[in-house]
């Protein structure tokens, strides 16, 4: 699974032990790096694959790093002392690489034999460092082979992801444009400042189709390295449902400089498996078998409602409010294609509605008959009012609804259920995602 996408920069003047002096005007960047690197940690990610503009690369072949391990220090920066260390995830590098031979891809593991870490892989690591441990790493390198190939490899990086249950995290450590102002020791090109310009607005706007359309003269000019990377990148989640966000921007010494987010919008195995099934019933036109390895909490019963939003406006709902399938992963695999796909009321999703779409799942708890009302926490407790075919529910935490009295009598006006008649009552918990 991808957890979530960055881009940072890979400077070592960003480190604390290095010409500290200049720290002052780094300060945005810093901040934004600690932000990144605490935001991983508390994702946990089994492996983080690094795409670098600065490791060992070639011009017509991606490099994947080979091998077991590897370790590096900033020696270069008269800091020996300060090394770092990885142990690559080799079965997900084995997993990519034969996704890219399937797919006829110039990506593999021949060449460098990358035992020695590069700058632009140690730099985010060091920052993650500090609030995490025990993951893996897969390094991957920058090519001039034609950005649909650089895309697919992307692709294959998700897609072996999936096929051995990795959580994963993508990171790409590079610089934006390097001839920002007079400063810079590549010299000044107006392209510069129109390039990052253009990048930053694609990904404030999550258009990162975009990138495929830069001029290529303003990417020659601006002195860039990292398109190759961002189409790696870009290939990566291009599948995933993300909410991009700029950190930080700056451009010390003429180049420029981007911490940016991309967090996953189905981070909840639940909202992730509606929009699996989703996608598959488009793809195949039939209903998506149960995932065989699932979260624990995905294998008990429970009452499941998914609703999907467009430009946050409700589209369709499914559900029922009792359980009716062996487990909750099979009620919000069939309430979710009902909503996406069999609705009455509205027309089919499209691949691109499937994409963007808001998914919210509610979760009911088993129901418990009550006698009293004064049994009900309306913070806590939902209610359910039933009268043979009739019934009314009531979320709990409603707006509105202060008391449990007032939660009775939604439930009545909403079963049209007459206080007087005969009706038994039930409370309910409710998750939701």
């Amino acid at each position: 699974m991808l957890c979530a996408g960055y881009i940072v920069p890979h400077s070592p003047l960003l480190l604390p032990m290095i010409h500290e002096e200049v720290h002052d005007q780094l300060q945005d960047t810093i901040n934004a790096y600690h932000k990144t690197a605490k935001e991983i940690g508390e994702f946990h990610p089994d492996t983080i694959v690094i795409i670098s503009t600065k490791a060992p690369g070639y011009k017509d072949y991606i490099h994947i790093a080979p091998g077991e391990q590897a370790v590096g220090n900033f020696a270069k920066y008269d800091h020996r002392e300060y090394a770092i260390a990885v142990e690559y995830d080799s079965v997900l590098v084995n997993q990519i690489c034969s996704l890219a031979r399937r797919n006829h891809l110039p990506a593999g593991k021949r060449g460098d034999d990358a035992e020695t870490l590069d700058s632009g892989t140690m730099v985010p690591l060091f920052f993650i460092n500090q609030y995490m441990s025990g993951y893996r790493v897969v390094r991957i390198s920058i090519s001039d082979v034609d950005k649909e190939q650089l895309d697919q490899l992307g692709q294959c990086i998700t897609a072996a992801a999936e096929d051995i249950d990795r959580r994963i995290v993508i990171i790409v450590s590079g610089e934006l444009s390097k001839r920002l102002s007079s400063e810079s020791p590549y010299g000044f090109a107006e392209e510069a400042g129109v390039f990052d310009q253009f990048l930053l607005t694609s990904i404030k706007d999550n258009d990162l189709e975009s990138w495929d359309h830069i001029n290529s003269d303003i990417i020659q000019l601006s002195g860039q390295t990292i398109l190759p990377a961002l189409c790696i990148f870009k290939g990566a989640i291009k599948e995933t449902l993300f909410r991009s966000t700029v950190f930080s921007y700056e451009a010390p010494f003429g180049i420029g400089w981007m911490v940016a987010a991309f967090h996953n919008k189905d981070q909840n195995p639940y909202c992730a498996l509606a929009r699996h099934a989703m996608l598959y019933y488009w793809e195949h036109g039939k209903i998506m078998k149960k995932l065989q390895k699932l979260d624990d909490s995905l294998n008990r019963r429970g009452g499941v409602i998914v609703s999907l939003y467009l430009q946050n406006k409700l589209y369709e709902y499914a559900g029922a409010t009792h359980p009716i399938y062996p487990s909750i992963a099979e009620e919000i695999i069939r309430h979710a294609v009902s909503a996406g796909f069999l609705s009455n009321q509205k027309t089919p999703l499209t691949k691109e509605q499937l994409l963007r779409c808001e998914i919210k799942i509610h979760i009911l708890s088993e129901y418990e008959p009550i006698f009293f009302i004064e049994d009900l926490n309306v913070k806590y407790d939902g209610l359910i009012v039933m009268n043979n075919q009739k019934q009314g529910i009531v979320f709990p935490n409603t707006p509105g609804i202060q008391t449990p009295a007032q939660q009775l009598a939604m439930a009545l006006r909403k079963g049209n259920i007459d206080a007087d008649e005969y009706y038994v009552m039930e409370r309910f918990q409710l998750e939701q995602y």
